[in-house]
């Protein structure tokens, strides 16, 4: 087989060749305006009010003054901070999503190591990684906090399992930091040890620590934030509104109802496109605790009745993701020589296929970029004219592009800003129209239009 310093050679190269392939979509994405306000618009403005005045606050996200923490609990966020301060542009933005996705190759590699996997399947799974469909994908859709699970998730488990408090510790603390349904996929993780690995004590405790953290977040967002998205979760909740628990009640007291939850042809779509590379590893012989590891998939993904948590095109998949590859290793280590390499061969061969099906077409926003590069340009410079101080309302795929101004709204959110700036290849406008409700138009290409309020 592989000698180790050409399997971490290959680690590398993945490295690069992932966080190159997501910066370079993504970063092609926001220079064609086409990163819509939710949510690129939304982060963009906020890191700027973040290295300005360290405060995550938006205007475009609830149509006033508030903190992205009343929204969702993320301190996580401010790790990239750093990074933006020296190059403050939503360009930056996307390239730090690239990398921390990326960076999740490190602690599967010591996984790997850790569980003694053949150096070839090692090297298999590393370029599995890189072409897993839903991960590039979920980064398609633009920066989210959620891409931190990625790498954050398979260091608890690195922590867990080499038993390192230190690497466990800070890894957990950073999981919590990144979203208030972390603690979802760590006390899926808690359970595991304790019921799979025979880890009684940690295992208790991290499952106690998540339930407590994701308890106090939810509480902290109810009581003085936005709220949290429940309604993602209607069919689960048996009153208007309900809780979390609810959900959680609802799969425990209803099993059966929750299971015909997740026979939709889009969700039967969604676990293939996620199951089929190691399809053949989940059907062999398992132990049944193992299967605590799909949990998050299951209840996160599959049973809501919310579109865009089971498709691969956006945000939701980071974590269902690395949980599926640490089982993937758990089943691997199981095997003998040759069949790891086959397996892990086969997840490669079916990933690159998924990849090529549904992923490798993302790069029509290089191709848009490079031939119509000189009109993109033009129409940042457009912006321009409009005066920095200056509250601006704007066409959704404009506001990422507007994010320096402190006052920043969507058009469909109906407030009356100093300035109007219309996307005309999605939105038509109408001077006259406009003119009557006291704008007046200041500036018009063919791509778009700006009006100032008399």
């Amino acid at each position: 087989g592989p000698g180790e310093k050409f399997v971490r050679r290959t680690y590398a190269i993945c490295f690069l060749l992932l966080s190159g392939w997501i910066g370079l979509v993504t970063v092609c994405r926001y220079l064609v305006f086409r990163a819509p306000c939710f949510d690129m618009g939304i982060f963009s403005q906020m890191f700027e009010s973040m290295r300005r005045t360290g405060a995550p606050v938006t205007t475009c996200e609830r149509n006033l003054a508030l903190s992205h923490f009343q929204v969702h609990t993320s301190p996580i966020f401010y790790v990239l901070l750093p990074l933006y301060a020296i190059w403050p542009s939503p360009v930056t933005l996307q390239i730090g999503q690239a990398l921390v996705t990326a960076s999740g190759l490190i602690p599967l590699y010591f996984l790997c190591r850790r569980h003694r996997l053949d150096a070839t399947a090692t090297l298999f799974l590393a370029v599995a990684y890189l072409l897993f469909p839903a991960l590039s994908g979920s980064c398609f859709y633009d920066l989210h906090e959620n891409c931190f699970l990625a790498p954050c998730l398979l260091w608890v488990v690195y922590g867990m399992t080499a038993k390192k408090t230190w690497v466990l510790a800070l890894s957990v603390v950073a999981t919590l930091a990144i979203k208030e349904d972390a603690g979802i996929y760590l006390a899926f993780l808690g359970l595991y040890f304790w019921m799979g690995e025979k880890r009684r004590k940690t295992g208790l405790l991290l499952f106690f620590v998540s339930v407590v953290a994701f308890g106090a977040a939810t509480w902290y967002l109810s009581r003085y934030g936005d709220g949290i998205l429940s309604s993602r979760f209607d069919n689960l909740l048996y009153e208007p509104g309900g809780s979390m628990i609810q959900i959680i009640k609802t799969v425990l007291i209803h099993p059966a109802y929750a299971l015909r939850e997740c026979f939709t042809i889009e969700k039967l779509q969604y676990l293939l496109l996620m199951l089929l590379p190691f399809g053949g590893l989940l059907v062999c012989k398992t132990p049944p605790a193992r299967y605590l590891l799909l949990g998050p998939m299951l209840l996160l993904n599959v049973m809501p009745d919310y579109e865009y948590l089971h498709t691969i095109n956006y945000q939701y998949n980071f974590g269902t993701t690395v949980l599926l590859f640490y089982f993937v290793i758990l089943q691997l280590s199981g095997l003998d020589q040759r069949r790891q390499r086959a397996q892990a061969l086969g997840a490669v061969l079916l990933s690159g296929l998924l990849f090529a099906g549904t992923k490798a077409g993302s790069g029509w926003y290089m191709e848009d970029y490079l031939q119509n590069r000189n009109t993109y340009q033009q129409m940042e410079e457009d912006l321009d004219r409009i005066p920095a101080d200056a509250s601006v309302t704007a066409s959704t795929y404009l506001v990422a592009h507007l994010y320096e101004h402190e006052e920043l709204y969507q058009t469909d959110s109906g407030i009356r800003s100093q300035y109007l700036a219309i996307d005309l290849r999605w939105e038509d406008s109408s001077a006259e129209k406009l003119k009557e409700t006291g704008y007046e138009l200041i500036y018009q290409s063919d791509a778009l239009a700006i009006y100032r309020r008399n």
